[in-house]
């Protein structure tokens, strides 16, 4: 089983990768980080990626459809957000956010990478 630390450390070799994170959702406070530019506010980050995982939660319950949220991605003009949901282990309901330059990173590759380090 991976550490929250082998974790940030793979995650923070993908190319394009500005910051990542492990976020206690239900908190938002921030696990553990890497950062490779200061323009990215860890903190703020995290407390948006509790917020979304939080909404989106309420929102498949509500649905009554089945399931609990894996993933999110969220696509902007400059960068790519992936969420990812740590589903077992020390770490199990905490979420990985990864916060990569669009300019670099392609973001099927980038988010199968992310999906891999963060398999059981």
């Amino acid at each position: 089983m991976i550490t929250t630390d082998a974790l940030l450390r793979q995650v923070g070799r993908l190319d394009g990768v500005l910051a990542a994170c492990v976020v206690d959702p239900s908190t938002g406070t921030v696990v553990g980080a890497t950062q490779q530019r200061a323009e990215v506010a860890v903190p703020v980050v995290a407390a948006g990626a509790a917020d979304v995982v939080h909404v989106l939660g309420l929102m498949t319950a509500g649905l009554a459809l089945g399931g609990e949220v894996e993933d999110v991605v969220v696509t902007a003009t400059a960068h790519f957000h992936i969420l990812r949901v740590l589903p077992v282990g020390p770490d199990q309901g905490l979420v990985l956010m990864v916060t990569l330059e669009r300019a670099r990173t392609n973001l099927a590759m980038a988010h199968r990478e992310i999906r891999a380090a963060a398999a059981p």
